[in-house]
């Protein structure tokens, strides 16, 4: 009899303990923490109650709000996330259906002061809490590949810039060196100088480099050349030196009724009065018309004096 009521006694003990356990994995079950569900999505070992999971084509915030209903979790689920998915899951715990949402969808779930946050983007990025230090990093994580690109760009552009300059100065060095002999350009400018300040060919207002170099019979481009290099100067500023040179000696030598302004500049070979007045005003920073009275005004100064 004694030995009956022991085993019987045994039995009941027996069957408390497993009461117990499940009470507890129940009682566990149901007061699951924020902690407990982040493991459990990462270990696969989900606990919560099952449900039938079912939606076509909607939106991702709208799932996690219905399982919010069922956990009684609040999940802060960031703004910017607008992915829409379906799912017909049957009987599965609910933590294994936001496992699969987050897993489909490449998002993350983080305790983040009292809050289960759900976000995209890579996990360490949620660990700060200064949120303009957390902007900055977002803001170079996702943007570093083009300001990488932008400076690579900015890089090639200077070195572009740069060997362009120096291949520009290769060749005109060459050009200048293998152009014409230096005796040759030499005699070239000799001839040149003894047309204009001897013969006074710039008086001639139909001059061309084209006609001028057929007088020198060499090309214009070695006359232009010539120019350039032993003279320093275009073949336009050139003529125009001499022309208005021979302007100012007259304008000078001359008394104010004796030879209009205009005269002395079809004399010394401008064919219209713009191009003289434009030639005269660069040479000299005067209008003829000043620079007439500004010589009148000194040889009455000298007179005075004497």
């Amino acid at each position: 009899m004694v030995k009956k009521l022991s085993s019987i006694s045994f039995m009941w003990l027996i069957l408390l303990l497993l009461v117990s356990s499940l009470l507890c994995q129940l009682q566990e079950d149901i007061q699951l923490s924020p902690e407990r569900l982040i493991t459990n999505i990462q270990t696969q070992t989900y606990s919560g109650e099952k449900i039938d999971f079912i939606f076509a084509n909607a939106e991702i915030k709208g799932m996690i709000e219905y399982l919010e209903k069922i956990s009684g979790f609040d999940f802060d689920v960031d703004p910017r996330i607008k992915i829409r998915a379906t799912y017909h899951m049957l009987q599965v715990p609910w933590d294994q259906a936001l496992a699969a949402i987050l897993n489909d969808n490449k998002l993350n779930i983080d305790l983040f002061k009292n809050s289960l946050k759900i976000y995209s983007g890579q996990k360490y990025l949620i660990a700060f809490t200064d949120q303009k230090k957390a902007k900055i990093l977002i803001f170079l994580y996702r943007h570093l590949y083009k300001i990488l690109i932008l400076i690579t760009l900015m890089i090639s552009v200077i070195i572009g810039a740069v060997l362009l300059k120096k291949l520009k100065s290769k060749k005109n060095k060459l050009q200048k060196k293998d152009l014409l002999d230096p005796e040759l350009s030499e005699e070239i400018k000799k001839r040149l100088l003894y047309l204009l300040e001897i013969d006074k060919i710039y008086r001639n207002e139909t001059l061309s480099l084209i006609s001028l170099a057929e007088e020198l019979k060499i090309t214009p481009h070695q006359l232009s050349w010539v120019i350039n290099e032993k003279i320093n100067k275009s073949f336009p500023s050139l003529i125009n030196l001499y022309r208005v040179e021979e302007v100012k000696k007259k304008l000078i030598q001359s008394n104010h009724n004796e030879i209009t302004i205009l005269q002395a500049a079809f004399e010394a070979g401008f064919s219209t009065k713009t191009s003289f007045n434009k030639a005269f005003k660069s040479l000299t920073g005067l209008t003829p018309s000043q620079y007439r009275e500004k010589q009148m005004f000194k040889n009455c100064l000298k007179l005075n004096s004497k």
